[in-house]
């Protein structure tokens, strides 16, 4: 059995999924206060749900999926 850590060759990209899940832990650290009652899934789901729909990144104030489905290069 090889057990690979990480992504060969590419450190950034190992740095990008190493982000991706302190994001998410921290999410789910926020969101177990006072929810220690929901299963593991359930908290999972609306940490996911939270990163991919509600959280606003930009100064426009589009969401994620709004950013995602827009066409590129097209003005409002």
């Amino acid at each position: 059995v090889r057990h690979i850590t990480g992504i060969p060759h590419y450190p950034t990209g190992q740095a990008i999924v190493e982000r991706a899940h302190k994001t998410l832990k921290d999410m789910l650290q926020k969101q177990k206060r006072g929810r220690e009652k929901d299963s593991p899934q359930n908290r999972l789901n609306k940490a996911l749900y939270v990163l991919n729909f509600l959280n606003r990144m930009n100064t426009e104030g589009d969401t994620p999926v709004a950013q995602h489905f827009c066409a590129g290069g097209v003005e409002r």
